[in-house]
């Protein structure tokens, strides 16, 4: 079942050809259209994953791929065309914001004083609606049943971000 799907290494490997730390360079390659983002004119996913598992991340692959012989001449004249700025702006949209504050629902393990609320309003703060929706669907698991988590060893492992 999909929402059950662990989204661990292996997952984003076998999905995208890349490691997780390289998904907002693999990204910001290929565009994003979900979220607007371009991407490298005429790079693909096979050519972004390729390029990350050559030289690691999208800062050594502009400086050092166009000048490399490790790629073809066509993939190096579409970095040479690239619009260095637009590439800028790409990976910046898609890289996450780890310095974001979200409370741990999981440290009120059996508490009715769980910061639901300071959660919720983060959500609607952030326009997350479908992250809202989990929220809810889980404080309603949870408040009714604060135990159920711990008996079924499921409390802080069903979600492997």
């Amino acid at each position: 079942d999909a929402k059950d799907r662990r989204l661990n290494e292996d997952y984003v490997f076998q999905q995208f050809g890349v490691k997780p730390d390289q998904i907002a360079d693999y990204l910001a390659m290929v565009g994003d259209a979900s979220d607007n983002v371009k991407g490298i004119k005429g790079i693909g996913p096979k050519s972004a994953a390729k390029l990350l598992g050559i030289f690691g991340n999208l800062d050594s692959i502009l400086q050092d791929a166009p000048t490399s012989s490790l790629i073809s001449t066509g993939i190096r004249n579409k970095l040479l065309a690239a619009d260095r700025q637009q590439i800028a702006l790409s990976r910046r949209l898609v890289a996450l914001d780890t310095q974001i504050p979200i409370p741990n629902l999981y440290t009120y393990p059996q508490s009715s004083s769980a910061p639901w609320d300071e959660v919720l309003e983060f959500a609607d703060r952030n326009s997350l609606s479908a992250f809202k929706t989990r929220v809810i669907r889980e404080k309603n698991r949870h408040v009714s049943s604060p135990q159920a988590d711990e008996e079924d060893g499921t409390l802080g492992k069903k979600y492997d971000y």
